[in-house]
């Protein structure tokens, strides 16, 4: 049997690798005609919203002169919603165009560098037509005055915006095009190359299996043969095996009825141990109460721990974007008021500390939701001016917490700042908090605004502002909340900004980790046995 099968594994063989090759083309050939579809449905759905974006751009126009139309509040106050709708959606539409969005099909490194640079022009107009936007939706009707001064901006702006989108959705149709005359040539190709394999399988493999078939079929029926002695053998084998299986059956049975008598006996001798172990029990149930609240309690609190660590960058990523860098992060509970968030696109980098109102468990809660409305405002609206960053989360934060109806006070203290390295220029906004920069032997303070995050909107609503600075290579930056400035030690005497400052002046040029251990000293040192008063996060970076 041996001998016979050699010949029929080598045809089978051969036969398999002809079949494989041919299925393997096959799929090659489907995969790309699948490529194909995909790209011509991914272009459809990138020129579509391309092309929506004038028709949002032209209806965003319209809703706006709408709002100097109405006679009452009320009105008024609608038409903003439907502008604000309007422009979310005209955002959204505008950051997946220009960094991708998987959920519609659009990969972060679709554009090409054409495109790219008709986006850079088209920069600017977009982002004053989106700050009008914006200034418009929070405006209150006592300030309706100054809806015509905004509105104009739009109108300055709206032309340029769909021109450039119109060159935009053409050099989009172009690209397409161009991709799948591509793919349909390689198809050709291919077909190509699988009729020449055909053939070939044809005059190289087919003719001579027919003859090599006819040979093993004289083989096969005398092994057919050799195999009906074969199972005459293994049947008499299966009666003497059944005939020993009858005899352990019987062994089995006698087994298990003196197991069960054991049985019996056991379950006499447990019965005393459980009447031991209810009273054990009883006395202990009031300590084992008492002690699971409590840890179930603390251990809701660690749970709730993990999931804000678990929406902090880790160091790897913040290493990935600032090669040196510190972090001091000390939560007064368990769960801190306090994050810090860092995010980087293809173009630039945004870095924030964020101090929420109260710490431990309502601080947890501000920053989970600081941190969500940060990451969308930023990643899923596209927005990049940071003064315009904090007015987006300080409305988010007042229809969220209802704070114009409601007694709620809660608000953030923000400082965030965005980083364009190839132009070396930080771009810096605050909420009661400021950066200090180190760069040429020289120390300077960029001031946040003050004014809350949130909270109640006071009657004179003073726009956040942006402040810009050119960095030098190996200029450093720091960001502190303000729980270690107003950490008190025994004798109730905060750190105070001054010995912040100082430290920076004298230590601000060693290594980021000579830094944070001379910080961590200071700190300690100066608090001793005394509580610590609230959260807290130091943080300071390189810039290259």
């Amino acid at each position: 049997m041996t001998t016979g099968y050699k010949p029929v594994q080598r045809l089978t063989r051969t036969y398999v690798i002809a079949l494989s090759s041919l299925f393997i083309l096959t799929i090659i050939g489907q995969i790309l005609i699948g490529k194909l579809l995909n790209i011509q449905s991914r272009d459809t759905t990138i020129i579509n919203i391309a092309g929506r974006q004038r028709m949002l751009s032209q209806n965003i126009v319209k809703n706006a002169l709408l709002l100097s139309d109405h006679t009452d509040h009320i009105q008024f106050r609608g038409q903003q919603d439907k502008l604000a709708e309007l422009v979310q959606l005209w955002q959204t539409s505008h950051h997946s165009l220009l960094h991708g969005n998987p959920t519609v099909n659009i990969p972060s490194d679709y554009n090409s560098h054409k495109v790219g640079a008709l986006f850079a022009k088209l920069a600017p107009h977009y982002e004053r037509i989106a700050q009008s936007c914006l200034f418009l939706q929070e405006m209150t009707w006592e300030r309706k005055d100054q809806v015509q001064e905004l509105i104009g901006i739009i109108l300055a702006h709206e032309p340029n915006f769909l021109s450039l989108m119109n060159q935009i959705t053409f050099q989009y149709e172009t690209e397409s095009q161009a991709r799948i005359r591509q793919i349909q040539l390689i198809e050709i190709i291919i077909e190509v190359i699988i009729f020449l394999v055909i053939l070939s399988q044809v005059i190289f493999i087919f003719r001579p299996m027919h003859s090599k078939v006819k040979e093993h079929i004289g083989i096969i029926k005398r092994q057919r043969h050799e195999l009906s002695e074969h199972v005459q053998e293994l049947r008499a084998a299966e009666e003497e095996l059944h005939q020993q299986a009858e005899e352990m059956l019987a062994q089995h049975e006698q087994i298990v009825a003196k197991n069960q008598n054991l049985n019996l006996v056991l379950r006499r001798m447990k019965s005393n141990e459980e009447v031991t172990k209810k009273v054990l029990q009883k006395l202990k149930s009031t300590t084992e109460k008492y002690n699971e609240k409590n840890f179930q309690m603390t251990q809701s609190i660690r749970q709730a721990l993990i999931m804000q660590q678990a929406m902090l960058p880790t160091p790897e990523r913040i290493q990935s974007i600032f090669p040196e860098f510190f972090i001091i992060y000390r939560p007064k509970a368990i769960v801190s008021g306090d994050f810090y968030w860092v995010h980087r696109n293809r173009k630039q980098v945004y870095c924030a500390v964020v101090d929420c109102t109260g710490h431990g468990v309502p601080g947890g809660f501000m920053s989970m939701l600081g941190n969500a409305y940060l990451s969308d405002i930023v990643m899923g609206r596209g927005l990049e001016s940071p003064a315009i960053i904090l007015e987006a989360i300080s409305v988010k934060i007042r229809h969220t917490l209802k704070q114009d109806t409601s007694q709620s006070i809660s608000g953030m203290d923000i400082g965030i700042f965005r980083y364009d390295k190839a132009e070396s220029l930080l771009t810096f906004a605050g909420s009661k908090l400021s950066i200090y920069i180190i760069q040429d032997q020289e120390f300077m303070i960029l001031k946040g605004d003050r004014k809350l995050v949130g909270g109640k909107t006071p009657k004179h609503n003073r726009l956040f502002q942006n402040q810009e600075v050119e960095l030098t290579p190996d200029a450093r930056a720091f960001m502190t909340s303000d729980g270690l400035i107003d950490q008190n030690n025994e004798d109730r005497r905060s750190f105070g900004k001054r010995a912040f400052m100082r430290l920076l002046k004298q230590h601000g040029n060693q290594s980021m980790l000579e830094i944070k251990a001379i910080f961590e000293n200071a700190l300690d040192t100066h608090q001793g046995n005394a509580d610590q008063r609230d959260d807290i996060t130091v943080m300071g970076m390189v810039f290259e």
